[in-house]
């Protein structure tokens, strides 16, 4: 549906109040009253619309506010980040209209939900979570698991540091340019080797440490986030 076109947010909520009225509430085919409206992605969901633009993000979300106040349901619009960027794409609007918004992102070999705004409340604490295939597809679930494995891209980036070192030290500029990865993997994954213990910063320099030259040498497999 555009969520531009107050038509599509009509038809939208003459569809589920037909429903209940058909059905009732509890039923077999919805438990209660719906709970949460999932628009994903925002930007497929306002066609023709720019998300630059205050004016079109703001129609954006005066239809969630109207799905909202009219069923008492949340709104939850999935949106991108910028290229390499931990900030949403587009207007500020968006951000300033949110009563929550939370940050979905990689880290090593699963995935890491964590709060970047929460109005009126304590801020969630972050979740980890993991990909598991489902058929053709996949599906995002909790993951309770160990903490200590390291994933491909981790190790790949020890072993570059094992390997360029000069004087057992060298530059994350260095290791952009060796290293198969993006920029934005590098300092991500150095971020999770240091905080992990496997590599030390000295200033602008990165070396392994005792545990992160075991790493390198220890055949163990790490956990695939697709299993």
């Amino acid at each position: 549906m555009n969520l531009l076109q107050s038509d599509d947010v009509t038809a939208l909520l003459a569809d589920v109040e037909a429903w209940i009225a058909e059905h009732g509430t509890p039923s077999a085919g919805i438990p209660e009253d719906p709970a949460l409206f999932v628009f994903d992605t925002m930007a497929r969901c306002m066609p023709g619309g720019d998300e630059n633009s205050a004016q079109d993000v703001g129609l954006v979300i005066a239809a969630a506010d109207r799905i909202r106040q009219r069923t008492g349901a949340a709104v939850l619009l999935v949106h991108h980040t910028q290229k390499g960027g931990e900030l949403e794409r587009g207007s500020s609007a968006l951000r300033g209209a949110a009563d929550s918004m939370f940050y979905l992102r990689p880290e090593d070999v699963g995935l890491i939900l964590e709060t970047t705004k929460q109005k009126d409340a304590l801020a969630a604490e972050p979740r980890r979570l993991r990909l598991m295939a489902v058929a053709p597809s996949c599906v995002i679930e909790p993951w309770e698991g160990p903490t200590q494995e390291i994933g491909p891209n981790v190790r790949h980036l020890l072993e570059t540091i094992q390997a360029v070192s000069i004087e057992r030290e060298t530059t994350a500029s260095i290791l952009i340019e060796t290293v198969r990865l993006s920029r934005a993997n590098v300092y991500r994954c150095l971020k999770i080797a240091v905080d992990r213990g496997l590599v030390q910063k000295r200033g602008a320099k990165y070396s392994l440490t005792a545990s992160g030259e075991v790493a390198c040498l220890t055949s163990l497999r790490p956990i695939s986030a697709v299993s």
